[in-house]
């Protein structure tokens, strides 16, 4: 990321097809998270923030969009400045926050949570490995499994799984993958087993895949992707349960698989007009993918939104 952040933001209107300038952030910010709260207003937290005459700087700071009024608002500051980490809903509608880094600094193990009803962070049980990169996936039964990382940009990846219980907001062991990977994917599947695929490793871009097994707290392989797939792929759960996984391929950043979980199967489907990676996915309600943003493979320019149709 070069020159100065952004604060500028857009809603998709998904019946017109159009997207619409709305209200900018207190801070312009990149490599931040984004929260759907329950009651409807989204929290943004961390991140790093750069001008075209300096920076990095890593971020503490947070904010709500309230989209009712198309307005932000800051509210209290998380306790550690981090990017590059992950924010997870739980089910009594406070949000974790877990790992991350701040400019030039290793992957933290810090955790904290925030909670919409009192604006307040509070500081919980360190996961006991350092992250960043890392998936986070809140599981049926409400805890959440963190997935691999990297230690620091471009370090030694993580294959060490962590289970955050948020009862006692106690870590826990959560099985050890086949291999340490970050930026990878991962996703819920209707059986309430977790799809981890793609990223980078210790030793190059990874085609392959795991799932994680709540039942057993343990990990098997998967088949794997026809080709692999860093830089920030995306994984998203269609109305018929299969899981379209998008761009981050390299070099091909435009094509796309999609995993059957009834016959465990990837089969590729027809690729984007425009290669991307560090892309966003949303399902819509009408079964269609809106793919937004994201750079090219040649070298940093962001591409428009396309519609991938559904099921």
């Amino acid at each position: 990321m070069t020159g100065e952040s952004q604060a500028s933001a857009e809603l998709y209107h998904p019946d017109s097809g159009e997207w619409t300038t709305t209200g900018e952030m207190v801070e312009g910010r990149y490599y931040h998270s984004a929260t759907l709260l329950d009651d409807g207003t989204v929290l943004v937290a961390g991140g790093s923030y750069s001008t075209a005459q300096g920076g990095p700087q890593t971020l503490a700071t947070a904010e709500l969009f309230d989209p009712a009024t198309g307005r932000w608002r800051a509210t209290a500051p998380m306790n550690t400045a981090r990017a590059s980490h992950t924010a997870t809903l739980l089910g009594d509608g406070t949000v974790l926050v877990a790992g991350g880094s701040a400019a030039g600094s290793p992957g933290t193990a810090t955790a904290e949570v925030y909670d919409p009803r009192t604006a307040t962070w509070t500081s919980v049980a360190p996961m006991a490995d350092g992250r960043m990169s890392h998936t986070a996936t809140r599981l049926n039964d409400g805890t959440v499994l963190v997935v691999g990382g990297s230690t620091s940009g471009g370090g030694a990846s993580v294959a060490q799984a962590a289970l955050y219980n948020p009862d006692d907001q106690t870590w826990t062991d959560g099985g050890r993958l086949g291999i340490g990977r970050y930026s990878h994917t991962a996703t819920l599947l209707a059986d309430g087993t977790v799809l981890v695929a793609g990223g980078s490793s210790d030793i190059g871009s990874q085609a392959s895949a795991e799932i994680y097994h709540p039942s057993t707290n343990a990990w098997t392989p998967a088949r794997s992707m026809a080709e692999p797939r860093a830089y920030g792929p995306t994984a998203t759960v269609l109305h018929d349960g299969t899981v379209l996984v998008v761009g981050g391929a390299f070099p091909d950043f435009a094509s796309v698989e999609v995993y059957d979980p009834r016959n465990a199967e990837w089969v590729s489907a027809a690729p984007l007009p425009n290669g991307r990676s560090w892309h966003l996915a949303t399902l819509l309600a009408n079964g269609d993918v809106l793919i937004s943003g994201g750079g090219t493979s040649g070298g940093g320019m962001f591409v428009a939104s396309f519609l991938y149709g559904g099921s």
